[in-house]
């Protein structure tokens, strides 16, 4: 059942399962100018909160994210800045136009209960996620995320626009490609004159000395920027890595990995204090960079990755976006590529104790992780122990196997399955190819190999 989500300030349930146009609790309409369906809170903020929606007027119907301002509790001038950085953040997306790296605009209005902004939604996991869930970024994943955002600051700062609130958080790696989006134009300005004292706004430990006396400048971005990196690469808070007594960053000894020298350098020039000796512009940076070149790490499970095309962050990425049936086709290329077989190829029973433990470990765990327990080999195995190893019991517990309207048995596969968390326990991974000719819901010896395969595996990591 489709879920809605009210955007009444007031109302005391404000999530609801069903086609219903008005709230069953408060009686709000849920729609948005009658364009706009909101389904479900994504985050809330200081005076803020987004909201998942679908965009009735366009025809594809995509997402979109609802931005909806939300009155603070302090004085009257802290309520109109609030109010002014709002709007603000519509203003600046309408200049800055269309780029492929930033969140189009699609409305921005004022209702009775405040404004409201929409915009374009970007399914993926923003780097502070990705950090929390995978551990320090290694070299080759720095020098990726400085070539990927440099040429969006080179932008704004071409146009005059300082984003000053350039964070993990407001990185987003989009799922699909890859892409990194530079998200929140709320912190957003356009230049001011030295003599002007702008708004002190951003996130303090990522923020430059300029910026946090309100003076802050294109090169406030960089700083921002080398902080983050840091961050990233260390996997330490900002606080840990900065010595207030000899105001140097101290980062260096936090590395857990291996240290490139020249890419080191160029974090360093970019966490300068004075602006005499930081970089002063993205092109600047990227000049640097081009002289740069760290070879592809390999994961903490002995898995090599790709600092260009990095697969598992693009499955975790599809995860995250809840594109949960792109994430099973990409799921079983890289077993394919693992079991040596051509991609989209057929693999067979025999084919489970060719494919390395570390993959089949690191691939369960992240489906495991990031379906909320709901998905995954070991999960779906779990239930087939506590069906006494009965493959058609297991079928119907899953999902695989239902009852149609006429009440006959029928099977599900492929796109007819539920690719949604709302999926019964275990519904996913599907990999169809998994059962080449034994049959549309594969055969109990296979699960039998691949739970034993798993507890192998587990027994090796120890």
């Amino acid at each position: 059942m489709e879920e809605r989500y009210c955007l009444s300030l007031g109302c005391p349930q404000p999530v609801s399962f069903g086609g219903f146009r008005f709230c069953p609790e408060c009686g709000h309409l849920l729609r948005l100018r009658d364009r706009f369906i909101p389904h479900r809170m994504l985050g809330q903020g200081g005076f803020g909160r987004t909201v998942l929606a679908t965009d009735l007027d366009r025809p594809s119907h995509p997402l979109c994210v609802i931005k909806q301002f939300l009155p603070l509790n302090g004085n009257r001038e802290q309520a109109l800045k609030a109010r002014e950085l709002f709007a603000r953040e519509a203003k600046l997306l309408e200049q800055l136009g269309d780029h492929p790296q930033i969140p189009r605009l699609y409305a921005y209005f004022e209702q009775e209960d405040g404004p409201y902004l929409v915009q374009e939604y970007v399914a993926g996991r923003h780097l502070g996620a990705e950090l929390a869930q995978e551990g320090a970024f290694s070299a080759a994943a720095i020098l990726a995320v400085l070539r990927g955002i440099l040429p969006v600051l080179a932008f704004l700062h071409n146009r005059g626009v300082i984003h000053r609130d350039v964070k993990p958080e407001n990185i987003i790696r989009r799922a699909g490609d890859g892409t990194l989006i530079l998200v929140d134009f709320g912190a957003g300005k356009e230049e001011v004159s030295s003599e002007v004292i702008a708004t002190r706004v951003g996130t303090p430990q990522f923020a430059a000395p300029e910026q946090l006396m309100g003076r802050p400048v294109p090169a406030s971005d960089l700083y921002a920027l080398g902080v983050t990196c840091i961050h990233l690469w260390t996997g330490c808070g900002p606080a840990e890595l900065f010595d207030a007594y000899s105001g140097q960053w101290v980062w260096r000894c936090a590395l857990k990995d291996g240290f490139d020298p020249r890419l080191g350098a160029v974090v360093d020039r970019l966490l300068h204090g004075p602006l005499q000796l930081r970089y002063a512009s993205a092109a600047a940076v990227l000049g640097d960079l081009m002289s740069v070149s760290v070879a592809p790490p390999c994961s903490h499970d002995g898995l090599t990755v790709s600092s260009e095309s990095d697969d598992y962050a693009r499955l975790v990425a599809l995860m995250d976006g809840d594109l949960w049936q792109e994430a099973d086709h990409l799921t079983w290329d890289l077993l394919c590529t693992a079991a040596a077989k051509v991609v989209g190829s057929y693999l067979f029973v025999a084919d489970v104790a060719v494919i390395p433990c570390a993959i089949w470990l690191r691939l369960d765990r992240l489906w495991r992780s990031h379906s909320g327990e709901r998905f995954g080999w070991s999960v779906r195995q779990e239930i087939f122990e506590s069906v006494g190893r009965n493959y058609g019991q297991l079928c119907w517990q899953i999902g695989w196997r239902q009852r149609s309207a006429a009440g006959r048995s029928m099977w599900l596969s492929g796109d007819h399955l539920n690719y949604d968390r709302s999926a019964p326990r275990g519904h996913l991974p599907w990999i169809n190819g998994f059962y080449g000719h034994e049959g549309a819901c594969g055969e109990q010896d296979l699960m039998v190999t691949l739970g034993d395969r798993l507890i192998q595996c587990l027994k090796q990591q120890g």
